[in-house]
C-alpha cells in the first residue's frame, strides 16, 4: 500500500491546494505523487500529471500543460484539460467535442461534472449558440440543486451571469455578484477573480468606475496567484477603461534583433513555440530562448502580453542590425 496510499493522498491534497490558491505547494505535492507512482504504479502517474496540467492552464502555460499530457490524451482527466486549452485557443469545435466526450457515461448527479458543464456553457457562448448554452446551463443548475454542492451552485451562478450578459439581460449583474460572493465564501480565489472580471465587463459600459474597481481587484488576485492569461485580460480591460490600475506598456525597452522581431511578429499571430521554430527553421529550444529574451527586453510578463504589445506597437519597435 506504500506505493498507492501516500501518493494518492498527495494527489488529492494537491487538488485542494490548487483550489485555495496555494499553487506552489500544490505543484510540490503533485510532483511528489508522480515520482512515487513512477517507481511503483506507473499507470497511476497520469493522474497527478493531469492535475498539474490543469494548474499550468490556470497559470496560462498552455504548451507546458500539453507536454504534461503527452501519451495520456485519451484519459478523461486529460481530455478535460485539453478541452480547456482548446477553448483558450479558440478551437471551439474541439473544445465542445472533448467536453461532451468527457461527459459520456458520467453520473449526471456527480458534482465532478460541473466544470465540464461550465466549459460547455462557455464554449457555446463563444460560438454564439445561446440555445445550446442555455441547455448546458440548465443541466448545470439542475446538478447544483440535486447535489447541494456549494461550489457547483457558484459555478452555475457564474455561467448564468455570462449567458445573461450575452443576452443583454440586466440580471447578469446580480448573478455575477452572487458568484463572486459565493466563491469568496468558499475560499476559491481564482474562481472569485474570474467572476469579478466578468462583472467588470458587464459594468464597463454604464458604471466604468465600478468596473475598474472590480477589474483591479481581479488583477491583484491573478497576479498574486500567477495566473498570467487572466491577469493580461484584466489589465487589458483596465487599459480600455482608461484606468491607471492597468499595466502600462513599457516606455523603455531593449533593442530587438531582427530574429527577435520576427519571433515577436509570430507571437502576434498566435503561434506556439513549436510553430515559431517550424516557420523560422530553428529548434524549439532556440524559439523559447528568443521568446524569453523578448519578454525581458520589453519588460512584459507573458506571451499573451507580448502578442498584444506587438499588435499595437510593432511598427515602432527598434530593430538592431
Amino acid at each position: 500500500w506504500g506505493d498507492f496510499v501516500p501518493p494518492t493522498c498527495r494527489l488529492h491534497h494537491g487538488g485542494i491546494l490548487i483550489a485555495v490558491g496555494r499553487w506552489a505547494e500544490a505543484e510540490e505535492e503533485l510532483l511528489a505523487a508522480a515520482r512515487v507512482f513512477e517507481g511503483g504504479l506507473r499507470a497511476m502517474r497520469a493522474a497527478p500529471l493531469a492535475r498539474l496540467a490543469g494548474l499550468r492552464v490556470r497559470q496560462g502555460r498552455l504548451e507546458e500543460a500539453e507536454r504534461l499530457l503527452e501519451g495520456n490524451e485519451s484519459r478523461p482527466a486529460a481530455r478535460q484539460v485539453l478541452a480547456t486549452i482548446a477553448l483558450a485557443r479558440g478551437d471551439l469545435a474541439l473544445a465542445q467535442d472533448l467536453a461532451r466526450l468527457c461527459l459520456e457515461g458520467e453520473n449526471p448527479s456527480d458534482p465532478a461534472c460541473a466544470p465540464l458543464l461550465e466549459l460547455l456553457v462557455d464554449t457555446h457562448l463563444a460560438r454564439r449558440d445561446l440555445d445550446a448554452a442555455r441547455a448546458a446551463l440548465e443541466r448545470l443548475t439542475s446538478l447544483a440543486t440535486t447535489s447541494r454542492d456549494d461550489s457547483t451552485a457558484a459555478a452555475a451562478k457564474l455561467a448564468a451571469g455570462r449567458l445573461r450578459a450575452a443576452e443583454g439581460d440586466e440580471l447578469a449583474r446580480s448573478d455575477l455578484h452572487a458568484a463572486v460572493e459565493a466563491f469568496s465564501a468558499l475560499d476559491l480565489p481564482f474562481e472569485s477573480a474570474r467572476a469579478q472580471l466578468e462583472l467588470a465587463r458587464v459594468l464597463a459600459a454604464e458604471a466604468p468606475a465600478g468596473a475598474a474597481a472590480e477589474a483591479r481587484s481581479a488583477l491583484a488576485t491573478f497576479e498574486h496567484l500567477g495566473a498570467r492569461r487572466d491577469a493580461d485580460a484584466a489589465a487589458e480591460l483596465l487599459r480600455t477603461l482608461g484606468s491607471a490600475g492597468g499595466r502600462p506598456w513599457p516606455k523603455r525597452y531593449g533593442t530587438l534583433t531582427k530574429r527577435e522581431t520576427e519571433v515577436l511578429s509570430l507571437l502576434a499571430a498566435g503561434c506556439s513555440n513549436l510553430e515559431i521554430a517550424q516557420r523560422l527553421y530553428i529548434s524549439r529550444r532556440t524559439a523559447e530562448h528568443h521568446v524569453a529574451n523578448i519578454l525581458s527586453k520589453l519588460e512584459l510578463r507573458s506571451r499573451a502580453e507580448a502578442a498584444a504589445y506587438a499588435v499595437r506597437e510593432l511598427g515602432q519597435a527598434p530593430v538592431a542590425e
